[in-house]
Parts: structure tokens; sequence; C-alpha cells
């Protein structure tokens, strides 16, 4: 007699014991089914007036429910009561409003102003019902259902019964975050660090992982496919802004986080502010919205306003408005504006001397003279004043940003090119807050910030701030004035005709006679009528700054500007440099060397004599030139790839 095969052995064994608990199972349904069929006929006879029937029913019912109970085993009645409770938290949670929609609940008057005096709310555009109604509906409840799942997915749970508890669930206009607490032994570090495999697990496609607010706990914030425009006026109305009001100099919304609370900062506090953004990433909503906020919230006699805008298109609708002084459109007008206002810095310095004050609040306190207010200007393109004046703009602008915040004079500078050779370091070393929306590459990121970080900005007002007084990087989505540039360029008409009609007294902002005088030489002799009115009215001490006369062609002092060609080509940095680039160049060709690399990070930061980090920039700047190519593999030297008759031209 032939014995079987192990293997069939073991099939023939691990069938009969399947059989066996078929046999089983099957005959623990006849029972029920038995136990169903009884309660259902003894229902039906207590219905038709039966004596005892309905008891015989009512123990059927109690016996299947038992029957039941027994059936399902230990461990599907743990999972279903865990379920249960997951589903109670979320919805505890829920129900005590912890989902924060992108309306804010608090609001103060909606169709008065934020001050008597001030313009009203109303003037602003509401929020189109579509996205009030889609801000209701969002919860982030359905992504809270996910978590476990989720970690599952990814081998973040070995465990069958191992869980992670949702603490919470808040939604916002662009994200929802879901809060939860790490399981002993389940480190945060890691969830960072699989950011990717969780976004994919989820079904979304970004995801980052936060320090949650309680000890243990980490906060997943998942980016909705479709986000909802935020429009100011909900900002404004908020208690929060109201409240935010009455403690800020010059307050400004810089947008909303994650869970749709607003993100505000005071002008006054963080000094100055560098904004960087490419076409259509928000940039340009931004800074409308930062000089919509100052102009509905401050009046001429607090604010005055000094506006330089090379591309002509962003800022004129803001001529007309007494708190402009000037909107400069050229380039010889933007250099005069930045004299002028360095000139008006002097002499707020020479009158804090004589009163022996330090700043503007405490002449403001000694004096109670207040006819010196603030000023904010506000320079929308620098790359195109850095490639037609670099010299004079950058020294100009490193001393406002040194020096003029307590003179009561703060800059907000934008560029949609942050290269090196645009924020250079002496601009970037004092303009420490900075506001970066999408931008086109990851050096032009580190070039803003200084962080080697893949931000995955997503463009339309998705941004992140670095802001003086707060720590790390903030994320957060920029509020537009309407829906739409229509909307938006009707509310700033209506904002215009306000302050126009008003009748306010506006604080005259002076600058040296001496300046108005330089400025006048450039103009053609024996100028006469309509265009002699634009000529400043000479005073006893002082004048008012008044509107820049159309000048083109040369620059105060009488230096000529050649459009496309800047006065000064290169720095004696960058053109140090590259001359090492050559040299190293002409080194490996004498050589006859396969592959020509440049020098190591260690020897240019030697022989520059700089910091690694300045390093770092100008050899961003170089691959951007086609000087040199970032090595294929890390760790591996950069390598020289110009062309011969350019690198001679350094030797």
């Amino acid at each position: 007699m032939r014995l079987p095969e192990g293997g069939a052995l073991l099939s023939s064994k691990r069938s009969v014991k399947q059989s066996g608990g078929a046999d089983k199972h099957s005959f623990a349904q006849r029972g029920l089914l038995l136990v169903l069929a009884a309660g259902a006929l003894a229902t039906s006879a207590a219905g038709s007036g039966a004596g005892h029937a309905g008891k015989v029913a009512a123990v059927c019912w109690l016996g299947s429910v038992v029957y039941i109970w027994l059936w399902i085993g230990k461990d599907r009645r743990e999972r279903f009561f865990k379920k249960c409770e997951a589903v109670a938290t979320i919805m505890k949670n829920y129900l005590d409003g912890c989902q924060v929609s992108q309306l804010p609940a608090n609001k103060i008057d909606s169709r008065g102003p934020l001050k008597e005096g001030l313009p009203p709310l109303s003037i602003l555009p509401d929020p189109p019902a579509w996205v009030r109604k889609a801000a209701e509906e969002r919860t982030g409840t359905g992504y809270a259902l996910r978590v476990n799942r989720a970690f599952r997915r990814c081998g973040l749970l070995k465990d069958e019964g191992e869980r992670i508890e949702v603490i919470s669930v808040q939604s916002g206009p662009a994200a929802a975050r879901v809060t939860v607490s790490l399981p002993d032994g389940l480190r945060l570090t890691r969830l960072q660090h699989m950011t990717s495999d969780l976004a994919s697990a989820f079904g979304v496609e970004s995801l980052q992982v936060t320090p949650g607010m309680h000890a243990g706990s980490a906060s997943l914030i998942i980016a909705y496919k479709n986000r909802l425009p935020v429009v100011l006026r909900t900002i404004l109305e908020s208690e929060e802004f109201e409240e935010f009001l009455g403690r800020s100099e010059l307050p400004m919304v810089v947008g909303v986080n994650d869970i749709g609370e607003p993100i505000m900062i005071d002008l006054v506090s963080v000094r100055h502010l560098l904004v960087a953004g490419t076409t259509g990433s928000g940039k340009s909503w931004f800074i409308n919205e930062v000089l919509v906020t100052l102009l509905l919230s401050r009046g001429p006699d607090v604010l005055s306003l000094v506006l330089i805008d090379p591309k002509r298109v962003e800022l004129s609708q803001y001529r007309g408005f007494p708190h402009t002084i000037t909107v400069a459109t050229e380039t010889a007008q933007a250099v005069a504006a930045l004299e002028s206002l360095v000139k008006e810095m002097e002499r707020r310095y020479t009158i804090f001397e004589q009163a022996g004050v330090k700043n503007i609040q405490q002449y403001w306190q000694r004096t109670g003279d207040r006819s010196i207010g603030y000023i904010v200007g506000v320079i929308d393109e620098l790359a195109d004043l850095m490639s037609t004046a670099r010299k004079e703009v950058e020294v100009l602008i490193q001393r406002l940003t040194q020096l003029a915040r307590a003179a009561g004079i703060h800059m907000i500078v934008a560029t949609q090119r942050p290269s090196v050779d645009v924020i250079t370091g002496v601009i970037k070393s004092n303009l420490p807050s900075r506001v970066v929306f999408q931008l086109i590459s990851g050096p032009d990121y580190r070039t803003v910030l200084n962080v080697d970080q893949d931000l995955k900005l997503r463009g339309k007002g998705d941004g992140v701030a670095l802001l003086e007084g707060h720590a790390g990087l903030v994320r957060f989505q920029s509020p537009g004035i309407g829906a739409n540039d229509n909307d938006a360029d009707l509310a700033v008409s209506k904002i215009k005709d306000f302050w126009v009609n008003s009748g306010h007294k506006t604080n005259p902002v002076h600058i040296a006679e001496a300046a108005v005088e330089g400025r006048e030489q450039h103009n053609t002799a024996g100028e006469t009528g309509e265009n002699s009115k634009l000529r400043a009215a000479p005073g006893p001490d002082m004048v008012r700054l008044p509107d820049f006369p159309e000048v083109s062609g040369e620059l105060p002092g009488g230096e000529s500007i050649e459009y496309g060609n800047p006065p000064e080509a290169e720095s004696e940095e960058i053109r140090k440099f590259k001359i090492i680039m050559a040299q190293a160049w002409q080194d490996a060709v004498e050589a006859e060397m396969d592959q020509i690399t440049a020098p190591s990070i260690r020897s240019l930061r030697e022989r520059m004599n700089i910091k690694q980090e300045r390093v770092m920039e100008l050899i961003d700047l170089l691959i951007r030139e086609g000087w040199i190519q970032a090595p294929p593999v890390p760790k591996k030297p950069y390598l020289i790839v110009a062309g011969e008759n350019t690198l001679k031209n350094y030797l």
C-alpha cells in the first residue's frame, strides 16, 4: 500500500479541517435561521391575539441577538467596537465645531467701517455664493475615516488590533487638518519622511506632517484637489482682525492658514518686506490686497504711499488717492523717489535729534505732534530697476532698509526673478521678513528663504512666509480683493471716491529743497506753459514732494541711462568668481583632462573669503547663466560648460 506524499497528506488534512469548519459554520447558520423563523411566527401569532405568542416572540428575538453576539467571536466584536469609537470621536469633533470653514464665524458689522471716518467694508465684494456653500459643506471627516487604512497601507500599523486615534478634524479653503495621536514607537520624523507614501495612500496630490498641539500627536495637512478662493472682506470682518487693528500701527493681512485662520502682521514690527513670485503665482494680488487693507484702515493724515511701478499697469490705479505721493513708472522717476525718501529720512532724524527721541513713536508721545506720519514705499518689480540702474537703486534701498524704520518709513520690495544678481546679499540681509509664492526652481527658493526644501507651492496665492518674530516657515493662502480682477478694480475705485470726497487733511511729506532743484536742473531750459506746473513750488525751508515729471534718459546728477545695459554689468564679487572658474578651465585644458570641473566649495570659500551660503548663491547664478552645470551624481564637482570665448574674456 502506497502512502500519500507529505504535501498531499497536509493538503488532505487541511481540506478535512476546512470541511469540518464549513460544517460547523453551516450548522450555526441553520440554527440562527430556525430561531429567527420561530420569532417571526410568534410575532405574527401575537398580532392575531394568541395568548403567550408575545412572550415567545420576545424570547426568540432576544435569543437571536445573543446567538449572533456569540457567533461573531471576540476579535470581530473588538474591531466592531473600535470602529464605532472612531466614528463617534469624529462625529463628536464635528458637532463640537472643530472644523473651521473658510468664512470666519465671528463677524463685526459687515456694512460699517473698521473705525469712524474710514471707508465702509461694504465697498469690498462678498465671496460668491458657491464659495460660501462649498466652505460649509467641507468638513474633512472623509479624510479622518481614511487614516487607519492609509497608515496600515504604508506599513505604519503592523498589529491587527493597532489603531490610530483621531483627536480632531479641521477644514479650511485649501486643506484639511487631521490631528492624530501617535502610538508608542511611531515617531513624527518617520511620518515626515513618508509624506509622499501617505499622500498616495490617502489618494491626494500633496500632504504635510507637522507637530500637533498635544504631546505625542501629529497633524496631517491634506490638500484639497480644488481650493476655494479667499476673499479679503471675510477676514476684515472677523473679530480677530478687529482686535488686531486696535494694537497695530500698519496692519497687513498675509492670508489664511490651512484651516482658514487669518494670519496678520504689523508692518511696523517686521520693518520691511520682500515679496517674490512668478507670473500667476499671486504676487500682484498680494500687493494689491496689502495696499487696500492699509487704505481701509488708515487715513491720509497717518499714512502716505510712494509707489514704484516699472511695469506701469499694476499700481497706476492708486493715482489720485490723497495717500499717494507719487506713482513712478520710469527709472529716473524711481531713483528720484528713492532719493527723496532718503532725504526725508535724514530730515526726520534731524527733528528727532532736536527733540531728544529715538523714533517716530517716541516723537509722537513726547511732542504730541502727529504731522509726521508713516510712509510705505512699494517697488513692484525690483529686477527691472536693477537691470537699468543697479548701482543707484542698490545703495538707496540699502540705506532705507537699514535706517528708515525708526523714521516711520517702511519698504515692500517685490520681484518676479529672485536671482542673486537681483536680490543681492546687501539687499537680502536688510529684508529679514519675506513672502514667497510659486517660483521657477529650487535655487530661487533657496535664494529668498535660505532653506533647501521642496515647497511644492501650487500657485494662485499659495505661499510661504518667513516673518520676523515667527519661528519657521508659515504656509498660507493669500486673499484676493474680489473673486476676479474686475471686482478688485471696482473696489479700489470706490475706495478712491470715498477718500477724495471725505475732505480728510493730508500730512505733507517733505524733502530738502536742494533735491527738488537737482531734479529741476534736468528739465529743458525755458520750459513754460503746462509743463512748468509740474515743478515743485519753492518754500521757505521745506516743500511737499510732488508727482514726478516725465523724465527719460537721465538720472539725477546727470548720469545717462542706456536701457537694457546696466551702468554696472556685474559686481566685482561675481567677476572675481568667474575669473576663478576661467582659471580652473585653463588649468584643466592645459592638463588635457577629460572633464573640466569647477573648484570645490571649500576652495571657493577660502579663495573668495566668503561664507558657504554666498558661494552657493554665486554657483546658482552661474548655473542660470550657463557657466557651470550641476553634477549628474551627488557629491561630485560641478562641471564648467561655458564657451571658450566667454571664458577667455575673464583670463
